[in-house]
């Protein structure tokens, strides 16, 4: 029971990371990076949440925002930055 939300926090993030690169078309970033690169931002997340001690209520709610925060923000900046230019 231990590893199914971490498990699922990993799915979440890599989701996160696949949306990111659908919605930015332009971008060069591969698949598999863009995936990764929202796993990590939910993990980068969490670790910022767990940082500043931020707390939004309920723990699960609060964990579940932070890596979906972390992971759209990361895989957003990645795919960003390496968008073909016109």
């Amino acid at each position: 029971m231990r590893m199914i939300f971490p498990a699922m926090l990993v799915i979440l993030g890599g989701l996160c990371g696949l949306l990111m690169k659908k919605w930015v078309a332009r971008s060069a970033l591969p698949l598999q990076a863009s995936i990764i690169s929202g796993v990590v931002g939910s993990f980068a997340g969490l670790l910022i949440r767990d940082y500043a001690d931020i707390n939004m209520g309920n723990d699960l709610f609060a964990t579940v925002v932070a890596a979906l925060l972390g992971a759209t923000l990361l895989s957003l900046i990645a795919n960003l930055a390496m968008s073909k230019r016109k």
